[in-house]
C-alpha cells in the first residue's frame, strides 16, 4: 500500500500532493525508500531533480551549498556526496557507506528508524559515566543560530522534568557539519495504540495506560513545556514488573525546531510537510503558533484516545491528504469527526477486528462508548480552544470518573451549539439567505444581530482570559509550593527558571485590569453596592476580579511560599547557602572537626568514634553542650534573619527564644538495645517487645521540640495548635507563648514541611536511641518514675486540679495546665529536653512489629507494599505528654497516630542526616 503512494499522487492536484508523498516515504523502511522515490520521480519528471535533492537532504546526504545549487537549478546528480547517495536517491547502485560514527561524543551503534525531522540512532555514552541513549540527529536546514538557541532554551526546560511516564532529554549540540542533535533516554517500547492492541487489552486497562500519558504530559504543563505533536508514535510503552508503563519521547522538539506543520513557506519551499496531520488541532493549521498552548495536547490526547477505543482515527491521514493542502486545513478547522461509536457502528462487519482486539463483542464495545466516553473524546476535539477541557488534568479526571462510575463533566453539544457550528461553516450562504428575506423575517434579523454581538463579545472576554492564563499560574504556584525545595546551591537553575517563566505573566494583568474596567463601567454603583444589567457583566466583573486578585498575590512584595517574593527569597537563599553557613565560619567548623575527630580521651570524642565530619551546608557549630560535652550546631534558615542561640551564663545551656531556629545536637549513633521485655503492664507495652539491638550510624537531632513560631516560618501558614498565645489560659495559669510545641499537626503535613528544609522526622530506632541517652532502663534516668518530675511535663496535680481532674496523674505540681514552653524541664545526658513529656513526637516509621527488618543506618523499619502505592495509614509518635502520666513516659513506649488526623498530645522534633560530602 505504502509503496502505491506515488501512483495515487500521480492523479492528486499539485505540489502539495507530491511534497505529502515525499514525507511519506521518508517514513518507509529503508529498502523500500529508493523504490517509492524512483516511482514518484517517473510521475512527476519535471520535479525529478528536486524531489531527488530533498529526498537526499532528509537523509542528511547532501550539505547546505549542495542544496543552494539545485535550489538555483543545478543538477543534483553531480552534487551526490558517494556512491551510496545515487543508489539511495535512485541513480544506480554502487557499495554502500556506513552510518555516523560519532556525534559529538556520542558513539552510534545502528540506526533505529527516520522520520521527516531527521533520523534516530541507538547510541552509546561512555563519559562521565557509560548508558545506552537515542540521539535525535536533525536534518540540514536546522542549523542556523535562531534555532540553536531554542534547542537550548527548550533543552534547559525539558531538564527539569521528572516524571516516570516522560522520557528525558539528556543533552542536545551540533554536529562539525552543523546540524543540530539531541540526546534522550533510550526507551526500547511499542507505540501505544500497537502495545494495546497486541496485548487485546480490554476498555479499563487501555484507559488506565491513557491516564499515566496524561499525567505525564499534565507534569510538562506545569513546568511550562508543551509536547505539540503527541502521537502514539510518541509514546513508547514498556513493560516493567508484568505491566506497561508509557514514556513520552520528542517532548518540546517541535517548539524547538519550529514545526508549524501547515506553514505555507514549508510547503512550497522547503517541500517538506513536518508533523502528522491527524493528530493536529486546529490551531495547528495557522499561519503561525502563537495560538498553541497547552489544549493544543488536549486535542491530541483526544485524539489518541479515540484511536485507543475504536482503532480508528477521527480523520486518517489518507483523507487529510487526499486533495491538497487547504483541504486539509479546512477540514481539521471546520469539519466535525464522527463520534467513536458511530465511527466503530459504521465499520459494520469490519468491526469485529477492533472489538476482538479490545477482548470483547463489537455490541459490548458499542454500548460502553455511548453516552460518557463519546462526550469526553467529543470535548478534548473541540474546534475552539475554550470549548476543550482546560487542562489535560480537567481531561484525565473525567476518564477517571468514567472508571468510577461517578458522572462525567462532558455532556452532549445542545442544540444552540450545533446552530452555531452550522451558521459559522456556511455563513455566507447564510447572510445571502437572510438579505432575500429580510422583509419576512425582520425580527428574526434582529434577534441574530444580537445573538452574534453578544458571541463576539464572549469571544472577546475568552481571549481576555486565556491572556490571563489561570492554569499556568497554577501550575507555577504548585511547583513552588511543592517541587522548589529544598533550599541548596543545586536548586539555583531550577529557581531562576521558575522566576524566568513568572516574569512572563507579569505584563498580562494590564490586559485584565482594562477588560474589568470596562466591565465596571456598564454597572451601577447604590448602596448595595455595584449591580449590573447583564447577568453576563456580573459574571465576568466577579470571575475577572478574583483573577486579578490571584495575580495580584502572586506579585506581592511579601513572601510566601508560592508567590514571586517568596522563590526569589528562596533563591537568595541558595545562592549564599554555602557562604552564610560554611564560607562565614570556618574557624568554628575547623575547630569542630578537630574535636570530634580527636581520639584524646574525652568523654564526647570518645562516644563520636573519630568521626570524620565535613562542612554541613545549613548548619553553623555553636560548640559542645557543658554537661553532655556533644556538639550542637544552629540551623538559621529556620530562625529569624540575624537571630543567633545564646548559652544560660550559669548553666551553660541554650535557652530557646522565640526568633531562634532548630539548634541540632549531632548524636554518635552506635549499638543499644531497643524495646523493652519488663511486661508489667502487658497491655500497655505488648508493642515493645522483644527487646532487640539495633546499629545506628550519627545524625543531629534537635535539642527542643519544634516550637510554634519555628512551625509558623516553616509552614508560612496559621499555627495549627489548640494552645498558641492567641488562646486564654484559665486563670492563675500561664498563657501559652511561641515557644511552646506545635500540636494539632498532620504526619504527611509534617513530613513535607521537614522535607522542604532538608530535615526528616526521626525513625523510631533514632528517637529511642536519643531518649535513652546511654541508659537501659525504663527511663533515662532510671527505673524510678519520680525523676519526672524534674526533667519533663506530664499529668500532675495541678492539671487534674485546673482540668476537674484526670483520670490519672502524678502526685506533684509543675504549673502547667497544657504542654510548657520547651526546654522548661532539665535536660537528659545527651542534653535533649522533653523526651519523655510535654508532647508527644512523630516518628518516619509506620506501624508495624519488631520483628520487621531495620534499615541499615537510620534503623527505619521497611514499610509493607499498599495497595493502589497508598501510604500506610498509621505511624507511631514517642515519648509521653502533658495528659498523660508516667505508664506513656517510658523510653518504649509506642502509641499509633493516623496520617490524617491531629491532635493536641502530638508534635513534631525534627531529625537531620550526616551529609558524607557536605553537599
Amino acid at each position: 500500500m505504502l509503496l502505491a503512494v506515488a501512483d495515487t499522487v500521480s492523479e492528486g492536484p499539485g505540489p502539495q500532493s507530491i511534497e505529502a508523498a515525499l514525507d511519506q516515504i521518508v517514513d518507509l523502511p529503508e529498502p523500500q525508500q529508493s523504490v517509492a522515490l524512483e516511482r514518484l520521480c517517473a510521475a512527476h519528471p519535471d520535479q525529478a531533480n528536486r524531489l531527488r535533492a530533498r529526498y537526499a537532504a532528509f537523509r542528511g546526504l547532501l550539505d547546505a551549498s549542495a542544496l543552494a545549487d539545485v535550489a538555483a537549478g543545478g543538477d543534483v546528480r553531480p552534487r551526490l556526496a558517494s556512491d551510496r547517495t545515487r543508489a539511495a536517491v535512485g541513480e544506480g547502485p554502487r557499495a554502500p557507506a556506513g552510518e555516523p560514527d560519532l556525534v559529538g561524543p556520542y558513539r552510534i551503534v545502528r540506526k533505529l528508524g527516520a522520520g521527516g525531522m531527521g533520523a534516530v540512532y541507538l547510541a552509546q555514552q561512555s563519559q562521565p559515566f557509560e548508558r545506552t541513549v537515542a540521539l535525535k540527529l536533525v536534518k540540514l536546514g536546522m542549523d542556523t543560530d535562531e534555532v540553536l538557541k531554542r534547542f537550548e532554551f527548550e533543552r534547559q526546560a525539558l531538564a527539569l522534568m521528572s516524571h516516570d511516564n516522560i522520557a528525558r532529554v539528556f543533552d542536545a549540540g551540533r554536529t562539525e557539519r552543523g546540524q543540530p542533535y539531541f540526546v534522550m533516554e533510550y526507551v526500547p517500547g511499542t507505540p501505544l495504540t500497537e502495545f494495546a492492541d497486541r496485548h487485546t487489552l480490554a476498555l479499563e486497562p487501555r484507559l488506565a495506560l491513557f491516564l499515566q500519558v496524561c499525567a505525564g504530559v499534565q507534569h510538562a504543563h506545569q513546568r511550562g513545556v508543551i509536547h505539540r505533536v503527541l502521537k502514539p508514535a510518541n509514546i513508547l510503552v514498556v513493560e516493567q514488573d508484568g505491566r506497561g508503563v508509557p514514556k513520552i519521547i520528542d517532548f518540546g522538539l517541535a517548539r524547538a525546531t519550529e514545526q508549524h506543520v501547515l506553514d505555507v513557506t514549508q510547503l512550497t519551499t522547503e517541500g517538506c510537510m513536518l508533523g502528522t496531520p491527524a493528530y493536529m488541532s486546529p490551531e495547528q493549521t495557522g499561519m503561525t503558533g502563537d495560538e498553541v498552548d497547552t489544549r493544543t495536547d488536549v486535542y491530541a490526547l483526544g485524539v489518541i484516545l479515540y484511536e485507543l477505543l475504536t482503532g480508528e482515527l477521527p480523520f486518517s491521514n489518507e483523507e487529510l491528504l487526499a486533495d491538497g493542502y487547504y483541504q486539509m486545513a479546512r477540514m481539521i478547522r471546520e469539519v466535525e469527526p464522527p463520534r467513536p461509536s458511530r465511527r466503530l457502528a459504521a465499520l459494520a462487519k469490519d468491526a469485529n477486528p477492533p472489538a476482538r482486539a479490545r477482548s470483547t463483542t463489537v455490541s459490548t464495545l458499542l454500548r460502553a462508548l455511548r453516552s460518557d466516553l463519546d462526550w469526553i473524546v467529543m470535548q478534548a476535539l473541540q474546534k475552539e480552544r475554550h470549548a476543550r477541557y482546560a487542562s489535560v488534568g480537567e481531561f484525565a479526571a473525567d476518564v477517571q470518573r468514567y472508571l468510577a462510575d461517578e458522572p462525567v463533566s462532558a455532556t452532549a453539544p445542545s442544540t444552540m451549539y450545533r446552530a452555531r457550528k452550522l451558521l459559522k461553516r456556511y455563513r455566507v450562504q447564510a447572510i445571502a439567505a437572510v438579505i432575500v428575506l429580510v422583509g419576512l423575517v425582520a425580527g428574526l434579523v434582529v434577534a441574530l444581530v444580537f445573538y452574534f454581538d453578544a458571541a463576539r463579545a464572549e469571544v472577546e472576554t475568552r481571549k481576555a482570559k486565556d491572556r490571563l492564563d489561570p492554569p499556568v499560574l497554577r501550575g507555577l504556584e504548585q511547583e513552588a509550593l511543592n517541587d522548589l525545595w529544598p533550599v541548596h546551591p543545586d536548586l539555583v537553575p531550577r529557581l531562576q527558571y521558575w522566576l524566568q517563566r513568572a516574569a512572563g505573566l507579569r505584563d498580562r494583568i494590564g490586559v485584565q485590569r482594562a477588560y474589568l474596567a470596562e466591565v465596571e463601567k456598564r454597572g451601577q454603583r447604590s448602596d448595595a453596592g455595584l449591580t449590573f444589567v447583564s447577568p453576563e457583566d456580573a459574571v465576568d466583573y466577579t470571575e475577572f476580579s478574583r483573577l486579578i486578585a490571584d495575580f495580584e498575590r502572586f506579585f506581592a512584595p511579601a513572601p510566601t511560599a508560592k508567590n514571586v517574593a517568596g522563590v526569589t527569597e528562596r533563591l537568595e537563599l541558595a545562592r549564599t547557602l554555602r557562604e552564610r553557613t560554611v564560607d562565614e565560619h570556618r574557624q568554628e567548623w575547623d575547630a569542630a572537626r578537630a574535636a570530634i575527630a580527636a581520639a584524646d580521651g574525652v568523654r564526647a570524642s570518645v562516644l563520636y568514634r573519630a568521626l570524620a565530619l565535613v562542612p554541613q551546608l545549613g548548619l553553623v557549630p555553636i560548640g559542645p553542650d557543658p554537661e553532655s560535652k556533644l556538639w550542637e550546631f544552629y540551623h538559621p534558615d529556620s530562625g529569624e534573619p540575624g537571630a543567633l542561640p545564646a548559652r544560660d551564663e550559669k548553666t551553660g545551656r541554650v535557652r530557646m527564644r522565640p526568633e531562634l531556629g532548630f539548634v541540632f545536637v549531632l548524636l554518635p549513633g552506635g549499638t543499644f538495645t531497643m524495646g523493652s521485655d519488663k511486661a508489667k503492664d502487658q497491655a500497655a507495652e505488648k508493642d515493645e517487645m522483644p527487646a532487640h539491638e539495633v546499629t545506628l550510624a550519627p545524625f543531629f537531632l534537635s535539642k527542643f521540640e519544634c516550637t510554634q513560631a519555628q512551625w509558623k516560618r516553616l509552614f508560612d501558614g496559621d499555627v495549627p495548635s489548640h494552645f498558641s498565645p492567641e488562646y486564654k489560659m484559665p486563670k492563675g495559669v500561664s498563657d501559652a507563648t511561641w515557644t511552646n510545641p506545635v500540636e494539632q499537626v498532620y504526619w504527611d503535613e509534617a513530613t513535607n514541611v521537614c522535607r522542604r528544609h532538608r530535615l526528616d522526622l526521626p525513625t523510631e530506632a533514632q528517637w529511642e536511641f536519643a531518649c535513652r541517652a546511654g541508659a537501659t532502663t525504663v527511663f533515662a534516668w532510671g527505673d524510678d518514675p519520680e525523676g519526672l518530675e524534674q526533667h519533663d511535663n506530664v499529668a500532675d496535680r495541678f492539671a487534674a486540679d485546673k482540668a476537674l481532674g484526670w483520670p490519672r496523674f502524678e502526685d506533684w505540681s509543675d504549673g502547667h495546665l497544657v504542654h510548657a514552653p520547651v526546654g522548661c524541664f532539665a535536660p537528659n545526658a545527651f542534653g535533649l529536653h522533653d523526651m519523655h513529656g510535654n508532647v508527644m513526637e512523630m516518628c518516619a516509621d509506620a506501624e508495624m512489629p519488631y520483628s520487621t527488618a531495620v534499615r541499615p543506618g537510620n534503623g527505619l523499619r521497611e514499610e509493607p507494599k499498599a495497595s493502589h502505592g497508598a501510604l500506610p495509614a498509621i505511624r507511631i509518635a514517642r515519648g509521653g505528654c502533658w495528659q498523660f502520666d508516667r505508664a506513656f513516659a517510658r523510653c518504649s513506649n509506642r502509641e499509633e497516630v493516623r496520617v490524617r488526623a491531629a491532635s493536641d498530645l502530638v508534635g513534631v522534633r525534627p531529625a537531620l542526616r550526616v551529609d558524607a560530602d557536605g553537599r
